[in-house]
């Protein structure tokens, strides 16, 4: 296996796993259990989360991190849910259409303004919600810090071995007046 390769399914793998557990949420509150029902609601999750993390990380990656927090928040949850709402729309209307039961358009049609359709985008909204909450603020504070704020430890104070390192770079003054305090700021930061 390369390492892009290796890479790219290391950043995608959370997303689909985040995505099937999503579809199968949705499948369990929302519709009759039996496991070709579930395992087809677990691919259909899997291809939504995955299509979500190409967009967070390969796509949007610099948009969303150019935004303040809850900007960012808001526009994913929006984003994602339109993304979650259109393929259930797809999904959901085709499988009548393919069944015989209904024309395309109006197994679209009732599924659009059956109040299922809005079910599905509030609900949408609600787990993309607090699923980008959660990934922002794991982000923000970092993955031992969010364990031990789950674990209840985060406000015990602790001892740690540290090491500071103060570094400069040559010509660095020169460079951030040439470049401005932004674009040398994000030098920097990359």
């Amino acid at each position: 296996m390369t390492i892009n390769f290796k890479n790219t399914v290391e950043k995608l793998l959370p997303f689909g796993a985040a995505g099937v557990l999503f579809a199968l949420i949705y499948h369990g509150l929302f519709y009759p259990h039996n496991l070709i029902a579930f395992i087809q609601s677990g691919i259909i999750g899997l291809l939504l989360g995955i299509t979500t993390g190409i967009f967070e990380e390969y796509l949007l990656k610099d948009f969303f991190r150019q935004r303040p927090f809850t900007n960012a928040l808001l526009l994913r949850t929006v984003l994602y849910a339109v993304i979650a709402s259109i393929a259930l729309m797809i999904v959901l209307t085709i499988v009548p259409f393919l069944l015989g039961k209904c024309p395309y358009k109006t197994c679209f049609m009732a599924y659009f303004w059956d109040s299922t359709f809005l079910r599905d985008l509030v609900f949408s909204m609600l787990i993309i919600f607090l699923t980008t909450l959660n990934v922002q603020v794991f982000l923000l504070i970092g993955s031992q810090n969010m364990r031990r704020l789950l674990t209840g430890q985060f406000h015990q104070p602790r001892e740690i071995n540290a090491t500071f390192l103060f570094a400069d770079i040559r010509g660095s003054t020169t460079l951030a007046e040439q470049l401005g305090h932004w674009q040398f700021s994000n030098l920097l930061s990359d």
